[in-house]
C-alpha cells in the first residue's frame, strides 16, 4: 500500500467562502502564529477538507471531501484506505524495523521471536539445500490420516470409508476451526467459549458466488491440485480430482448461501448471538459432537469445564439448523475433502514460491495483483504468534514518555467529565446515580506500554514453553508453536474462578484502535494508536481531543452500553439495575435506534441497522459528549488569547470536531462498503454526520442555522 506524503507549503491562503454559514476565516482569522506553531496540522487539514462544501450541510464531505479525492491507491474488492489503515502500514513499518535489527537483546522471547521470523524467511532456501519441501510436511499430515480422496489413485471401498467416518474426529485432527464454525475463540468474556459462523472458503470474492467466480475457483483447485500431484509423485490422471472439486464447489456455494442469508438477516432484524449450552449445540448440529471435539483438541486441565457442559455462543438458532441440514445431505468424501482443501489453502502462502505464484494468480483473477512477499507473510505469522514479544520491540523503540503525560492527561479528564455528566443528569435517582459512579470509578486503564514490555525476567517467562523450539525446521516449529498458543486460549478460557487479570489484555497485540473489556473494567489504548495524524505533540489540545479524548471517551462509555452495562463496578455479569432504571434507559437507547434506522445509504438502497449497531453508537454519541466536556474543562483554563486563537481560519472548537470527524476519512471499495452493513459499527460517514447532529454544541461551533441539515431537531442522549 502506498505511503501517506504531502506536498504543500507551509503557508496556505484559505479561500473565501462567503456563502458557508459558519465562522468565515478569511474574515475572522489571525493567522500570526500558523506556520510555526501550527504547520503539520495546516497541511493536513489542507489535504483532507473539502472547503467548497457548507460543514453545516454535510460535514463529512466538508471534512474529508479532499482526503478521500488525495487518496489515489488503488482498491481491492474487499479493501478501504482511512488513517487507520496508514497508520496500520507506519506501524508495521516500525515493527519490521526493530523485527530485522542486528542489536542483541538479552530477552530470550525477543531473541526468539527474531529466530522464528527469519526461519520462515529462510524456509525454502533450507528445503531447496536438503531436498525436502513445505508440501511434503503438510502432505505427511494428510497420508496419517488415511485417505485423501481428491488425490487417491486407486479406488478404496467408500462404503467402509462412509460407515467409519467420524467428522468430529476429522476435525479434530485437522484442528481446522474455520472449516465450518470456529471453536475454541474465546468471546471478550474469558470463561466463553464462542461458536462464530465463518464464511465459506474464499466468499470474499463478491456479493454473489457467480458463474465465473465458480469457474476460477475451480481452475484454481485442478492447478493445486496438479502441481501438489506432480510433487508428490502422484498420477493426477489416475485421480478423481475434477468431479471431487465440483462436489466441493456445490457444498461450498450452500455454505455460502447460509451465511449470505445470515448476513441478511442481521442486517433486517438486527443480530445478537444467542446462548446456549453445549450439549445443546450437540443436539442441533448432528453431524458434529462438539463436546467430543473440544475433549480431543483441549489439554487435560480444560476438561472439567467442557464436561460442566458450559454455556456458549452460536450464531444463532436457524443458522446451525439449516447448518446441519447442509452437512447431513453431503457425502463424507466432500466433507472430507473440504476440511483437507482447506488445511492445504490455510498454509499455502508459507509453501514455496510455485504455490505463493499459484495464490497470486487466484487473487489476480478474483480482484487485481497483489505481490505476496515472504517477508511480509513471515512478518503476519510472527505477529500472530508472537505479539506481545513484538509489542516489547515496538515499545522500547517508542518515545513514551512524551506520550504517557498526554494520554494519562485525556484519561483522567474525560473519566472526570464522566462522572460530572452523570452527576447532573435529571432522569437518575440517587442510588441508581451512585451506583453507576461506582463503577465509573472502579474503570482501569493501560497504555499497553507496562512494565512486562521493559522486563526482561516477566517477558521470557510468558514464552517459557518455547524454550529450545529455534532449532527446529520452521513448520515444525511452526506447528508447535502453534498447539502452544491454542492450549493457552483454552487455558484462560477454562480459568473460570479468577478475576481477569486486565494486563493480560495485552496478548490482543498491538492495532491502531482501542479497546474496553467488560469482564476487566479496563480500557486499553495501544502506542500504535498515538501516532500522526491523531497524536501529534504539535497539535493543539482542541485538536487532541477530538481524536484521541473521542476514543477514550467512546471507550469509557462502552462500560454503559447495552453490553458494558450487564457488568457490576466489580466487572461482574450480573442484575444490578432495577426495573424502572433498564426501562429507562431502554427508551432513550431506542431513540438511537430509531434515528440510525432512517438513515438510508442511497448506494445500495437500504437502511442503517439501528439495533445491529446501537451499542457502538451510544458509544459514539455519549463518547463525543464527555470528551468535548473535558476539552471545554481544559479550555477554560487556557489564557483567553490562547482560547480564541486560530490555526488556519478554524477556531478552537471547530478543530475538536475536525479531530474527530478526520478519524473516519475513507476510500472504500463497494464490496466492503456493503459489508459494513452488516458490522456492528456504522459505516464511517454516518458515524460523522449522525454524532455531529446530536450533539448541539456542534452547529453552535459552525454556526449552523436552524434549518441546516446538520442542526437537527430530533436528537438523542442516554445521560
Amino acid at each position: 500500500m502506498m505511503q501517506f506524503s504531502m506536498h504543500f507549503g507551509l503557508l496556505v491562503l484559505l479561500p473565501c467562502i462567503s456563502s458557508l454559514d459558519f465562522t468565515d476565516p478569511c474574515e475572522k482569522s489571525p493567522r500570526t502564529n500558523d506556520a510555526s506553531d501550527f504547520a503539520k496540522l495546516i497541511d493536513y487539514l489542507n489535504y483532507s477538507v473539502n472547503y467548497k462544501v457548507d460543514p453545516c450541510e454535510d460535514f463529512y464531505q466538508f471534512a474529508c471531501g479532499n482526503w478521500i479525492a488525495n487518496t489515489n491507491e488503488t482498491l481491492m474488492n474487499w479493501e478501504s484506505i482511512s488513517p487507520f489503515t496508514r497508520m496500520l502500514d507506519l506501524y508495521k513499518q516500525e515493527q519490521r524495523k526493530v523485527l530485522n535489527s542486528k542489536e542483541q537483546s538479552k530477552s530470550y522471547a525477543i531473541t526468539h521471536a527474531r529466530k522464528f521470523y527469519h526461519s520462515c524467511i529462510r524456509a525454502e532456501e533450507e528445503w531447496n539445500s536438503t531436498g525436502a519441501s513445505g508440501i511434503d510436511h503438510i502432505m505427511g499430515k494428510i497420508e496419517k490420516f488415511g485417505i485423501f480422496p481428491m488425490l487417491r489413485e486407486k479406488p478404496f471401498d467408500e462404503a467402509q470409508f462412509n460407515a467409519k467416518f467420524d467428522f468430529t474426529w476429522l476435525l479434530a485432527y485437522f484442528n481446522q476451526d474455520e472449516t465450518v464454525l470456529d471453536v475454541i475463540v474465546p468471546d471478550i468474556q474469558p470463561s466463553m467459549i464462542s461458536f462464530v459462523p465463518r464464511k465459506s472458503l474464499f466468499t470474499f470474492m463478491g456479493k454473489e458466488f457467480t458463474r465465473e467466480l465458480q469457474m476460477i475457483y475451480t481452475e484454481f483447485i485442478l492447478r493445486l491440485m496438479k502441481l501438489i500431484a506432480a510433487d508428490k509423485g502422484i498420477n493426477y490422471y489416475k485421480t478423481n480430482t475434477p468431479s471431487d472439486i465440483l462436489a466441493l464447489r456445490i457444498f461450498m456455494e450452500k455454505i455460502y448461501a447460509l451465511s449470505a442469508e445470515s448476513n441478511l438477516q442481521k442486517n433486517q432484524k438486527g443480530f445478537f448471538l444467542p446462548f446456549l449450552f453445549l450439549r445443546r449445540v450437540d443436539e442441533t448440529i448432528h453431524k458434529v459432537n462438539w463436546t467430543e471435539y473440544l475433549f480431543l483438541t483441549a489439554p487435560p486441565i480444560a476438561h472439567p469445564y467442557i464436561a460442566a457442559n458450559p454455556i456458549v455462543l452460536v450464531p444463532g438458532g436457524e443458522y446451525i439448523e439449516k447448518l446441519n441440514e447442509v452437512l447431513n445431505e453431503t457425502s463424507p468424501r466432500t466433507l472430507t475433502n473440504y476440511v483437507i482443501v482447506h488445511y492445504i489453502l490455510k498454509q499455502l502462502k508459507l509453501l514455496e514460491k510455485k504455490y505463493i505464484d499459484l495464490l497470486e494468480w487466484f487473487i489476480a483473477n478474483i480482484d487485481s495483483p497483489k505481490r505476496l512477499s515472504r517477508n511480509g507473510i513471515c512478518f503476519d505469522i510472527t505477529e500472530k504468534y508472537y505479539s506481545v514479544a513484538m509489542q516489547a520491540m515496538y515499545a522500547r523503540s517508542q518515545p513514551t514518555e512524551t506520550i504517557r503525560p498526554v494520554a494519562e492527561e485525556m484519561v483522567k479528564a474525560i473519566m472526570t467529565a464522566f462522572k460530572n455528566e452523570i452527576q447532573e443528569n435529571k432522569w437518575m435517582e440517587k442510588t441508581f446515580k451512585e451506583a453507576v459512579l461506582e463503577k465509573i470509578s472502579r474503570i482501569t486503564w493501560s497504555l499497553l506500554d507496562d512494565d512486562l514490555f521493559h522486563n526482561d525476567t516477566a517477558l521470557d517467562e510468558l514464552y517459557a514453553a518455547d524454550y529450545g523450539l529455534s532449532d527446529q525446521a520452521f513448520l515444525e516449529m511452526l506447528a508447535k508453536v502453534a498447539l502452544i498458543r491454542k492450549t493457552e486460549v483454552y487455558l484462560q478460557i477454562a480459568n473460570v474462578t479468577k478475576q481477569p487479570d486486565p494486563k493480560k489484555f495485552r496478548t490482543i497485540g498491538y492495532d491502531v484502535n482501542a479497546f474496553y473489556a467488560p469482564m476487566a473494567n479496563h480500557i486499553m489504548i495501544p502506542l500504535p494508536f498515538l501516532q500522526f495524524p491523531f497524536f501529534d505533540e504539535s497539535f493543539p489540545r482542541s485538536f487532541l481531543y477530538g481524536t484521541v479524548g473521542f476514543t477514550i471517551g467512546h471507550e469509557i462509555s462502552h462500560s454503559l452500553d447495552v453490553t458494558g452495562r450487564m457488568y457490576d463496578a466489580n466487572a461482574e455479569k450480573r442484575e444490578w439495575w432495577k426495573e424502572k432504571w433498564s426501562k429507562e434507559y431502554d427508551k432513550r437507547a431506542h431513540c438511537y435506534e430509531e434515528q440510525y434506522d432512517s438513515v438510508k445509504i442511497r448506494k445500495f438502497n437500504i437502511s442503517l441497522n439501528g439495533t445491529l449497531t446501537l451499542g457502538e453508537n451510544i458509544a459514539d454519541n455519549e463518547g463525543m459528549k464527555i470528551a468535548y466536556r473535558a476539552y471545554k474543562k481544559y479550555s477554560a483554563k487556557l489564557k483567553d488569547a490562547a482560547k480564541s486563537e486560530y490555526v488556519d481560519g478554524f477556531t478552537q472548537d471547530q478543530l475538536f470536531f475536525l479531530g474527530f470527524s478526520q478519524m473516519w476519512c475513507r476510500k472504500t471499495a463497494d464490496f466492503t462498503l456493503y459489508e459494513d452493513l452488516f458490522d456492528k459499527h456504522t459505516p464511517h460517514e454516518y458515524r460523522v454526520d449522525v454524532v455531529s447532529k446530536n450533539f448541539p454544541p456542534f452547529a453552535t461551533a459552525f454556526h449552523c442555522s436552524p434549518k441546516s441539515k446538520m442542526n437537527s431537531k430530533h436528537r438523542c442522549s442516554i445521560w
